[in-house]
Formats: structure tokens, C-alpha cells, sequence
């Protein structure tokens, strides 16, 4: 892209406030060209009196820099003085300024002539139109002809123009790589402001505020490319970046290269676009899941995939849809529950994100986020593992609410069963309490959990021991000792004995 960047600074350079000032400038430019075809007072002595065809003569045998006066005569390349010249400001006319030198030095090596000041003002006065690199040859060039161009003679006053327009025209791109030096170091520093204040700056002054193609270029890249490579920085204007793509759009004028950089800023644009959408859908899903609805949280995510066709990629698994999982997981363990099928789900998701993986950086995310699923996958063990041992009840971990719903849970599965009016009723009080359907599962496993071994050994003692009705203190004294052995806490020993008891 910078050779295109290149062409539209080069573009920008053409137009400069010389030394004579704007009014001198649009004076002269206006005039320039015709008089300079007719400088030199056509002289055709220039000429050995030989026809010239520049169509004929190849171009690649004129050395770039010297020429040996001593050369024989090129026959094919025979030409007055007026042929050369009309040929030759044609050819500045079309931007074929290469060609231009070469037909210079062409014209003067075939006619055997003397390097006057007229070859180095042919030779500077091109080169001044050609890239920065060669302005200093031109001015060079254009400063040897002045020297040698008669003081009195109108050819000298030419010269001396065309002399201080590259001037002008130096100073200008000096001025222009320093600004846009300037610019650059701002939006390194995000000082957008200052960047655009500059931008505007050197429009103002040599511009005389016309604002071009390049113009609306940069002020799109301080404000929108700068933003896409910082990544947290959401400050851009969308509208008035669209704004700068108009200004752009307006101004390509059937150029290529303009047309191929305007819609690369409209990809930019449309990356930035779809990155602030993300933003606030992250934004809004992570305030569900502060709110403990990761469910509704891995919704909305999924909504703004859905709505912008973006595959889920990388980022959906690793970033939103295990990330949230994961928070669930942790949230249930801390109340003392062993979210299953939630841990399964984030599980999935890590292992789907693997597929993913497509840089060094996003082995690294999923390297960090494998580690953490290790560690979550370690304490669901420990969970499950001390379920087994100590199995969890209505404890102090539990809500007023979920407590009250857990109660009439083991009511209703007294009988092994829940029937669908009681069903129904269930669903009632859990909206009522305010339960969300996933909590009110886990409330009915816990309901319904099975006894473990060690539990169902005491039961059997314990229904022995209430065969003819009541427990005596010698045998009080030896259940409990069998409960401290089968590693059996006194809470549950009371909820099982209760259950033998109703």
C-alpha cells in the first residue's frame, strides 16, 4: 500500500505556494508552458538540419547521466529544434518525465550538440515534476542553466521561475514528510486531536484549505485506522468515519489506486463496526452474568453472532461461551453444589476452541485457559469425591427460597414420584421464589439423591434398632459410634433417621 501512499504524497507535492507567493504561482503556471516551448528564441542552429523521429530512436542507448559529444551521427534520430521541443512538452504533458530526459539527451547526442543551458533546464525542469529524490537533481540541473543562460535574455527570466518553483516545491515536501512525521508520533500517543489539528494546519497553509483525496485519507486513518490497532480504544465516530469515506469516494475521480485505497478504509470500517457491536454485546452479557444469569449472558453472545453472520471462531469459545460456563461453575461450586451438566457444557467449549487455534497468541489464550480448566476440573472432583462421603443437604449454603422449595421437593417425592399437578404447582412456587429453572433441577437431584453405601448400612442398623419402636441408650451409644466409623455427620444422621421416622 505505501507505493500508492507514495503516489498520493507526490500528487499533493505538485501543488506548493512557491517563493513568488499564490497569486505569482497562478500567474506563471498559466503561462509557463507555452512560453517555455517557444525559449530559447527557437533556435534551431541547435539543430544539424536533420529530420527527427523520437518514435524510431531507442531510448535505452542514451546513457542516464553522460554523453559523448564525439558520437557519430544517428541518422534515425534526425529532428529541428521545434519538432524536439513540441515532442518533448508533450511528453510533460502526459506525466512521461523518464521519457522526457531521455529524449533530451537523445536529441542532443544525435545532433552532436554542445550541453547548453537549455539541455540542463530540459533536464531540471523534468526532473522537478519526478519524485522527492529527484528534486536536488533538479535544482541542480535548473542552477547550472541559470548560470550559463544570458542575464538579459527572456530564456534567463524562464529559468530563474522554474528555478525557485522546485524550490517552492522542496520546501513543500519537506514540510509534508515532517508534518506527517508529526501526525504519526500524535496517534502513537493517542493525541487524535493534535494529529487532526496538524493535518489541518498544513492544508491551511499550503493548500489554501482545498482538501483532496489524501486529506480525507489521513483524517480516516488518525481516526479510524489508529483505533483498530488499539484494540480498547472505542472513541471512534462511526459517523464520521462514514463521512470521511464519502469525501473519499467523491474524490477517486476514476483513479485505481485511489479506488483500491478507499476500499481498503471501507474494510477497516466495516472491522471497526462489527468490533463495537462486540463491545456492547460483551458489555451487556457480562452484566448478566454479574448478575448470575450466565444462561441469558451466552444468549446474547450468540445473538450478536446470529445477527452479523460472523463464524464462531476462536473468540466465541475461548472468550465468551467457556468464559461464562466457567464463572457458572465456580458459582455453583462456592454453594456447595456440582454443577454437572454446566461443567460438561464448559467442558465442550474449551475442547472446541482447540480447533480454533491459529497463532502463536491464540495457543498461548488456550494454553492459559486449558490450565485454568484443569484446575476447575480438579475441584469438581474434590466436590463429587466429598459428595460421596458427606453428602450435601438443605444446609446454610441455601436460600430462604430454595430452602422452602427444597421442602416441598421431598414432599412430593415421598412417594418415589412427582405427578404433573404437582409438577405444576412446583413450577408455580419456583417462579414465585424466584428460582430459575436450572436451580430448581439442581434442587430436585438434591432431593433426590441416592444413599451412599456407608448411609444405607446405618439405615439398616437404625431400622433394627426401631423394631419394637424406640432406641435405647446402649444402642444410641453404639450408632453413634457407627457413624463416627462410616464417616457419617451428625446433620445427616439426623435427616436419615427422620426419614425412617415419618
Amino acid at each position: 500500500m505505501w507505493d500508492k501512499i507514495g503516489k498520493l504524497a507526490w500528487e499533493a507535492g505538485k501543488k506548493y505556494v512557491e517563493y513568488r507567493g499564490v497569486d505569482g504561482t497562478i500567474a506563471d503556471i498559466g503561462t509557463l508552458t507555452d512560453k517555455a516551448k517557444n525559449m530559447f528564441g527557437g533556435n534551431n542552429s541547435r539543430s544539424n538540419g536533420n529530420e527527427y523521429d523520437s518514435d524510431n530512436y531507442d531510448y535505452d542507448d542514451v546513457d542516464d547521466d553522460t554523453y559523448d559529444d564525439d558520437d557519430d551521427d544517428d541518422d534515425s534520430f534526425d529532428s529541428n529544434f521545434d519538432d524536439f521541443t513540441n515532442e518533448y512538452f508533450a511528453l510533460i504533458d502526459d506525466d512521461e518525465y523518464d521519457r522526457a530526459i531521455e529524449l533530451t539527451k537523445g536529441y542532443y547526442k544525435a545532433n552532436s550538440l554542445t550541453r547548453d543551458y537549455a539541455f540542463f533546464y530540459f533536464l531540471g525542469n523534468a526532473q522537478g515534476y519526478m519524485s522527492h529524490d529527484k528534486l536536488n537533481a533538479s535544482l541542480s540541473n535548473l542552477s547550472q542553466a541559470k548560470s550559463m543562460a544570458p542575464e538579459d535574455s527572456e530564456d534567463y527570466g524562464m529559468v530563474c521561475n522554474r528555478l525557485d518553483e522546485v524550490k517552492g516545491r522542496q520546501e513543500y515536501c519537506v514540510n509534508f514528510d515532517s508534518t506527517m512525521k508529526r501526525i504519526d508520533e500524535y496517534v502513537a500517543s493517542k493525541d487524535y486531536e493534535m494529529a487532526e489539528a496538524t493535518l489541518s494546519k498544513f492544508y491551511s497553509k499550503y493548500e489554501n484549505n482545498v482538501h483532496d483525496f489524501f486529506y480525507w485519507m489521513k483524517l480516516f486513518e488518525i481516526h479510524g485506522d489508529s483505533r483498530m490497532e488499539n484494540s480498547d480504544d472505542e472513541s471512534a465516530d462511526l459517523n464520521q468515519l462514514e463521512e470521511y469515506l464519502q469525501e473519499m469516494s467523491d474524490c477517486v475521480n476514476g483513479d485505481p489506486d485511489y479506488a483500491e485505497i478507499y476500499d481498503e478504509k471501507v474494510a477497516v470500517y466495516d472491522a471497526i463496526k462489527v468490533s463495537r457491536l462486540y463491545a456492547d454485546a460483551k458489555r451487556e452479557a457480562e452484566k448478566m452474568a454479574d448478575n448470575g444469569e450466565f444462561d441469558r449472558a451466552i444468549q446474547i453472545m450468540d445473538e450478536y453472532y446470529r445477527v452479523n453472520e460472523i463464524t464462531k471462531d476462536f473468540c466465541y469459545w475461548i472468550s465468551d461461551i467457556s468464559r461464562f460456563h466457567r464463572l457458572a461453575v465456580e458459582q455453583a461450586l462456592k454453594k456447595g453444589e456440582i454443577p454437572t451438566a454446566r461443567f460438561e457444557a464448559y467442558q465442550d467449549a474449551i475442547f472446541k476452541a482447540k480447533e480454533f487455534v491459529e497463532s502463536e497468541n491464540d495457543e498461548s489464550l488456550y494454553e492459559t485457559a486449558f490450565d485454568a480448566y484443569k484446575e476447575l476440573k480438579a475441584r469438581m472432583a474434590t466436590a463429587s469425591d466429598s459428595r460421596e462421603s458427606h453428602p450435601v443437604q438443605a444446609s446454610d449454603s441455601l436460600t430462604d427460597s430454595e430452602r422452602e422449595y427444597l421442602t416441598e421437593l421431598k414432599e412430593c417425592l415421598e412417594d418415589g414420584t412427582i405427578s404433573e399437578r404437582e409438577n405444576r404447582l412446583l413450577d408455580r412456587l419456583r417462579k414465585s421464589l424466584g428460582i430459575s429453572e436450572q436451580r430448581a433441577e439442581e434442587l430436585k437431584e438434591m432431593a433426590s439423591e441416592k444413599l451412599t453405601e456407608a448411609e444405607k448400612e446405618y439405615l439398616t442398623e437404625y431400622e433394627a434398632c426401631m423394631a419394637d419402636g424406640q432406641i435405647s441408650d446402649r444402642e444410641r451409644r453404639l450408632l453413634d459410634k457407627l457413624s463416627k466409623s462410616l464417616g457419617i455427620t451428625p446433620a445427616r444422621i439426623a435427616e436419615l433417621e427422620a426419614k425412617v421416622n415419618k
